[in-house]
């Protein structure tokens, strides 16, 4: 986990997958845990501001760099827009 992250901030842990313990949950032991009920309440409303966390850059063969971007670092600059996945 980042340390330079700002107290309170999420972190992300790229690259970085654990298993949990004991044997795997069916779907229906996953939906009615807590904490699946618990992510699907919706945290923000609209205009309320995103969550901040930074995440390491790339460099040109995608791989981790040790320069990071702060998603509060673009407040008031310019729009951002957050991409999950390929979009390739």
């Amino acid at each position: 986990m980042s340390t330079d992250t700002p107290a309170g901030s999420p972190t992300l842990g790229l690259g970085k997958r654990s298993t949990p313990p004991g044997p795997p949950k069916t779907k229906e032991e996953v939906q009615a845990s807590a904490q699946h009920r618990d992510l699907s309440i919706p945290k923000l409303q609209q205009g309320d501001p995103a969550f901040d966390f930074n995440l390491p850059t790339l460099d040109a063969t995608h791989g981790l760099t040790d320069t990071k971007v702060q998603l509060s670092g673009f407040r008031g600059k310019r729009p951002v827009a957050l991409i999950f996945g390929s979009y390739t």
